[in-house]
């Protein structure tokens, strides 16, 4: 399926499917580096932001997400494409135990 054709309802149930278990998988996979602000290492995902989104002015209401993280020493945030999250989860993240 090309994504970028994908319906509201398909974006929010892969949105949904972003559990906090598959995101520390995601960041363990891309090994995250330190805060390029502050130079920490610890993040933390935001419960009500773990995934942000805007809609481009000219888009016609496309929503374009993004999964979000904090630092937790100095609260700079860190975006990671929606695509490579779907990527992931598609393609790379074990499934059943697998």
């Amino acid at each position: 399926m090309d994504d970028s054709l994908q319906t509201p309802e398909e974006l929010e149930k892969q949105i949904a499917s972003l559990t906090d278990d598959v995101a520390l998988a995601f960041l363990k996979k891309i090994q995250n580096r330190p805060c390029e602000a502050c130079g920490v290492g610890d993040w933390f995902m935001i419960p009500d932001m773990k995934v942000a989104g805007w809609e481009e002015p000219l888009s016609r209401g496309v929503l374009n997400p993004v999964f979000v993280i904090s630092c937790k020493n100095c609260g700079n945030l860190r975006s990671f494409a929606w695509a490579r999250i779907l990527y992931f989860m598609n393609h790379e993240y074990p499934k059943h135990g697998e």
